[in-house]
């Protein structure tokens, strides 16, 4: 071909890699698309398919991958995580000296003030680390599951003296004396709760505590819940006696052998 004329037009990105770490509901590493900012983004893909580019949309302004768009993927982030220094690392380009290069992102920023500068590009091979917060705030906790970043939903497991025992499907965000209340609330003669929450080593918390129905949202005694909780409401003094007589007057213990007893 002499004195060709050649145009040669970026039509789509390739997705990228990012690894994502830390205080997130779901660690791994994630696949990010570039998404055209068109609704027409099926026949673009249909005519990527058929080897025919529909020319229509090449130049269609992309939404590139950001923070924001990694840990929905990761599905949010746990109530542990330290919003103020999220590190981001990555690969620096040989034209610019090579090895690693870092920052940190401010969430709190994007999330209470809508701060998009903090909200930054990301690109293939990035690291994200979540830190975990020593001094987590009930307000900050409120602040992450009034957010899109968290499922909306949780399921957790609720056991012993309620009305409906059995896996649960609860908001983001509540606490355990609103989970109990979901369920129809607890039976009388209820004592102590039992709370139980895995850990992502595989290893589990557990607490032991009395009901309290004035007990503050956040607190010891009722506690900000998180997918996969375990709440077991036992019976006090008075109903486990009870449960005992129910149990002898059953029909296996009814008549001569009740008059015995």
């Amino acid at each position: 071909i002499f004195e060709p004329n050649l145009n040669i037009t970026l039509s789509i990105y390739r997705p990228i890699s990012v690894f994502i770490g830390g205080e997130v509901n779901r660690p791994g590493i994630y696949i990010l698309n570039y998404l055209p900012i068109t609704e027409q983004k099926s026949n673009l893909i249909a005519g990527l398919e058929n080897n025919k580019i529909n020319t229509q949309l090449i130049n269609t302004p992309l939404l590139y991958p950001k923070l924001f768009d990694a840990l929905k993927k990761a599905n949010g982030i746990t109530n542990n995580a330290e919003l103020e220094n999220i590190k981001i690392i990555r690969k620096n380009s040989e034209s610019q000296g090579g090895g690693k290069i870092q920052t940190n992102i401010n969430l709190i920023s994007v999330l209470k003030n809508g701060d998009q500068k903090q909200n930054i590009r990301l690109y293939d091979g990035d690291s994200i680390f979540v830190s975990k917060s020593l001094n987590s705030t009930l307000d900050q906790i409120t602040s992450i599951n009034r957010t899109n970043l968290t499922p909306e939903k949780i399921q957790i497991f609720i056991n012993g003296n309620v009305r409906r025992p059995g896996a649960s499907l609860v908001r983001q965000g509540s606490s355990l004396l609103t989970a109990l209340a979901s369920v129809g609330g607890r039976n009388d003669r209820t004592g102590y709760i039992d709370f139980i929450r895995l850990k992502k080593d595989g290893k589990s918390e557990k607490s032991r505590f009395k009901f309290d129905l004035s007990a503050q949202k956040g607190s010891k005694r009722n506690p900000i819940l998180i997918d996969g909780d375990i709440i077991v409401v036992r019976k006090n003094i008075l109903g486990k006696t009870k449960q005992i007589f129910e149990d002898i007057k059953s029909p296996l213990f009814s008549g001569y052998g009740l008059y015995k007893i």
